[in-house]
């Protein structure tokens, strides 16, 4: 049925039309959906304030493809394991966004959707690993999917308009390519479908 209401909807953007070469790296990420506390959510991640890149910052798990990969979903589920400590056997795999490239050009991101197929009742019982993350959180569907919680926000930096969710429960605000995944106007997805928010079908 999600992916029936998917494929009618239409893209409606062209965000990451300004690439003028093709991305080389690949890497891969998975978003968790849950349900915590009787409440359908989205499993998030802050990483760690040491990491070079990107510290302190809202994201899925994922990362760079490794040779040892077979394929870049597993790619996605290695990194949840390492990250978040939760089995691949504990998930399902729902599909997959169409690739993106991150905002630089140099790396095109595939993003895979899964259910963690147990419920969550205390977030404290998600363990990670302090290496790479800071500390895990949720947010409800229904937050996401609300156009009063998101505002689209022109950095001083770029012509583009970028979705911006701000936690109030955590202080802190969901941007860049994390958003663009959520907000599903990005690229057309790969499997779902047409852009739009894959939220809104669940």
């Amino acid at each position: 049925m999600c992916r029936k209401r998917l494929e009618a909807k239409t893209d409606t953007s062209a965000y990451f039309t300004h690439c003028k070469q093709e991305p080389v790296r690949q890497a891969g990420v998975f978003m968790p959906l849950c349900v915590h506390k009787g409440v359908p959510s989205v499993l998030f991640t802050i990483r760690a304030k040491h990491m070079r890149n990107h510290r302190g910052e809202v994201s899925f798990p994922g990362g760079k493809r490794d040779p040892s990969d077979k394929t870049i979903l597993d790619t996605a589920l290695r990194e949840m394991e390492e990250e978040i400590f939760i089995s691949r056997d504990d998930v399902e795999v729902l599909g997959e966004y169409a690739p993106l490239p991150n905002k630089d050009c140099t790396m095109i991101v595939h993003t895979f959707v899964g259910l963690i197929k147990e419920p969550i009742e205390d977030i404290e019982s998600i363990r990670f690993n302090k290496d790479e993350v800071h500390k895990v959180f949720t947010v409800p569907f229904r937050d996401l999917v609300s156009d009063s919680k998101r505002a689209m926000v022109q950095f001083r930096s770029s012509k583009f308009l970028y979705p911006v969710w701000q936690v109030e429960h955590e202080n802190i605000a969901i941007w860049g390519l994390t958003a663009f995944i959520i907000d599903g106007k990005g690229s057309r997805k790969k499997e779902f479908g047409k852009g739009c928010n894959f939220l809104l079908l669940l």
